[in-house]
């Protein structure tokens, strides 16, 4: 359940990047490389524009800041300061934290999570080449490749229970 005052961290966080420049801003974000959902996540494909020192929230103790030093490099990668040009298009992510527990609570079972994704992703690398590849064979993408054996599959589609449990608890694992 989320709590009123991580809700408002979220609207100062989506305040932040529309005043950078963002031209797309949403919360709950699905991220395409890890399947993390991040807090708040903006597009950026202009030099920031948003120069003050940053916005506080009305009742709320929380502050957004540009003296990260990831902003700050993105400051120091774009060239020709203080004119708006176009810049190589950037993701900005943003995850809020209420309390420094809240952030440590999420860090508490990281190993243990760790290993039992790969343990996952084991399984499914055994169940893709020894089941699916055999029991569903329409899945495969002939053409997709020079060679025959390196033809592309659409796992994804398969319709094997014992496939779509794991990938089910996969993605429950890194979300």
């Amino acid at each position: 359940m989320e709590t009123i005052a991580h809700r408002q961290l979220k609207r100062l966080a989506r305040q932040f990047l529309r005043k950078l420049g963002c031209l797309a801003v949403a919360e709950e974000v699905r991220c395409p490389i890890s399947r993390y959902r991040v807090d708040v996540a903006g597009y950026l494909d202009r030099k920031p524009r948003f120069r003050g020192r940053g916005i506080r929230g009305q009742g709320c103790d929380a502050g957004l800041w540009i003296t990260s030093p990831g902003l700050q490099s993105l400051y120091e990668s774009l060239n020709d300061a203080g004119r708006w040009w176009r810049c190589r298009p950037r993701t900005v992510i943003i995850e809020c934290k209420q309390s420094r527990a809240d952030f440590l609570r999420d860090g508490r079972h990281l190993e243990r999570l760790i290993a039992l994704r790969d343990q996952l992703e084991c399984f499914r690398g055994s169940i893709e080449e020894h089941r699916i590849k055999s029991i569903e064979p329409h899945l495969r993408r002939p053409g997709s490749s020079l060679f025959p054996e390196l033809d592309e599959w659409d796992f994804h589609e398969s319709r094997l229970p014992s496939y779509r449990e794991l990938m089910r608890k996969l993605r429950q694992v890194e979300g």
